[in-house]
């Protein structure tokens, strides 16, 4: 009798499932009742930490570290703008369908991250660089020509140029043309580190003021 006593608690014992770490229950796969088939029945999450694993492209994985800050912004949470950091990059690359070459970054969250919750859509900006009183100017402010980088700065004492292009005419403001040094840029903006003095006004290419001429 005893022995089928010890033989009881110890099934008991295995019948309580314990979670490896402090979690909270998502899902539960199956009902009291249904046989079991050796699939996962119930998924835990820990909700006092969250990580997004992200795809860099090859060409960008050069300039990622772990320890980098990043800036994560999500969808469910407009407005809200949460911080992380580079955790790990993943030594194995991994190549598309498509002929594209990704690393898997991970970032965690940090720990303040009030309102995230498992699942939710991010975008995800990692700081590879950072500078201070910076002056800066809209990506399509710069244009190159043999090599060279310039701006367009707006000139309001000169005319309006006309421009026509697809049988339809468009005015761009009256400028003078500046060579430009640039340094770090992002995909909206551009350093310049010189021939720009703050106050000035650039044109930014594609912005013109358009109409339709008639004839007559």
């Amino acid at each position: 009798a005893e022995v089928a006593v010890k033989q009881a608690q110890r099934s008991l014992d295995l019948a309580t499932l314990t979670a490896p770490f402090a979690a909270t229950i998502s899902s539960i796969e199956m009902n009291i009742g249904e046989p079991a088939e050796g699939s996962a029945i119930i998924a835990i999450v820990d909700l006092s930490s969250f990580h997004i694993d992200v795809p860099i492209d090859e060409l960008d994985i050069a300039q990622v570290q772990p320890g980098q800050r990043v800036r994560i912004s999500l969808d469910a949470l407009p407005g809200a703008e949460i911080g992380g950091s580079v955790s790990r990059i993943a030594p194995q690359a991994i190549r598309s369908e498509q002929g594209t070459t990704t690393y898997a970054v991970t970032v965690d969250l940090d720990k303040n991250s009030a309102g995230v919750r498992p699942g939710m859509t991010a975008v995800v900006a990692i700081i590879t660089s950072e500078k201070s009183d910076a002056l800066l100017v809209p990506r399509r402010a710069v244009r190159t020509e043999g090599g060279a980088s310039y701006v367009l700065v707006f000139d309001p004492a000169g005319q309006p140029k006309a421009v026509i292009s697809g049988g339809a005419a468009s005015f761009e403001p009256a400028s003078t043309r500046r060579e430009v040094t640039i340094g770090l840029s992002n995909s909206e903006v551009v350093e310049v580190l010189s021939g720009l003095s703050v106050g000035d006004e650039v044109l930014v290419q594609d912005v013109v003021s358009t109409f339709n001429p008639m004839g007559g």
